[in-house]
């Protein structure tokens, strides 16, 4: 597999390379002779091989080495690839020393005086091992819920008017406060205010929230809405999941609700629009940890209400339908 995806690689470099300068010209014959003499024998076959299994190991381990205890995907993504930047410029590193013990053992010259073709089968394989990684976290996320949640149009509404809070709240908290990630966490929350551009639904329900604001709510722009949308959906996901459990699960309950929703790739893609003031990626997960906690403890009182109430009604039509134990002894006795 390993020999099938550096194949794959080159390929695609090869491909892409338009053939107008010598340059150009001289990588795409590269790239074709590499593929050829890999072929050409066993002992060719053989050195390919294992040039692509110790290149690929090598980074998929930094990629694991590099993303151990983080939970933002953009944070991720920053480590990522500034460590595969590092490794290919590293002279004396694994990759260059790689490269050049295949060229030898393949017979090729010439390409050490021009690194352009092994940066770009590099950068080629990278980049489908960094797509992998991500699919195979979304993958085995353990709360992860194939069913799409779907709101309402009055939901929505009622979306738009709440969610500002969370920002107001948190902006009221470190506007007193001094120093460099307060000021950031400050511009953060305050851009969050600013109206945007937006169409359909998003329309919609701004134009209902100017109709019933009659002052004192916090306006939001649409990418900030949105990404309270994406929270809501998982809220409504695994937030009663956790709620019904044992009393043996309550230990963990607001580190794995918040854990699972964090995660989530579409709140942190937002995340990560609204974030850019934010230049420290602990700072940056941190204040979204507490949004994302304040947002889960207003649903989940509300949750809590709305389950008792119905839970009321459908105990108060049970009694109702019920016959008297004096009418049934009564009848019994008749």
């Amino acid at each position: 597999m390993a020999s099938g995806m550096l194949r794959c690689a080159i390929s695609s470099v090869k491909d892409k390379t338009p053939s107008q300068s010598s340059r150009s010209c001289q990588l795409r014959r590269w790239g074709q002779e590499i593929l050829d003499k890999s072929a050409q024998g066993e002992a060719e076959t053989a050195a390919f091989d294992r040039f692509s299994e110790q290149l690929i190991h090598c980074m998929r381990e930094r990629i694991q080495v590099v993303t151990k205890g983080l939970k933002l995907n953009s944070s991720k993504r920053t480590k990522i690839w500034s460590e595969f930047h590092r490794i290919r410029l590293d002279a004396s590193g694994p990759m260059r020393s790689l490269w050049k013990e295949l060229l030898t053992k393949l017979g090729i010259k010439g390409t050490e005086a021009d690194p352009l073709l092994e940066q770009s089968v590099y950068n080629e394989i990278f980049t489908i091992l960094v797509s992998e990684y991500f699919t195979s976290q979304s993958a085995h996320s353990n709360e992860s819920d194939t069913t799409p949640v779907e709101l309402t149009s009055d939901e929505l509404n009622a979306m738009r008017y709440a969610c500002g809070y969370v920002p107001r709240s948190l902006l009221k908290k470190y506007e007193i406060k001094c120093g460099d990630m307060y000021s950031q966490y400050v511009q953060c929350l305050g851009d969050m205010a600013v109206e945007g551009e937006g169409d359909d639904i998003l329309t919609y329900t701004r134009k209902w929230f100017d109709q019933v604001n009659r002052g004192g709510l916090f306006p939001i722009n649409d990418n900030t809405f949105s990404f309270f949308v994406e929270i809501e959906k998982c809220v409504r996901m695994v937030l009663p999941k956790h709620m019904v459990r044992g009393e043996a699960d309550k230990a963990s309950f607001k580190k794995s609700v918040l854990d699972v929703i964090v995660k989530n790739e579409s709140v942190q893609f937002y995340w990560t629009l609204l974030s850019q003031d934010i230049e420290n990626p602990e700072n940056s997960e941190a204040l979204l940890t507490e949004i994302v906690h304040l947002w889960v403890t207003i649903r989940g009182f509300s949750m809590a209400a709305s389950w008792m109430e119905e839970y009321k009604i459908n105990t108060r039509k049970t009694t109702q339908k019920s016959t008297g134990l004096r009418k049934s002894i009564s009848g019994s006795t008749s």
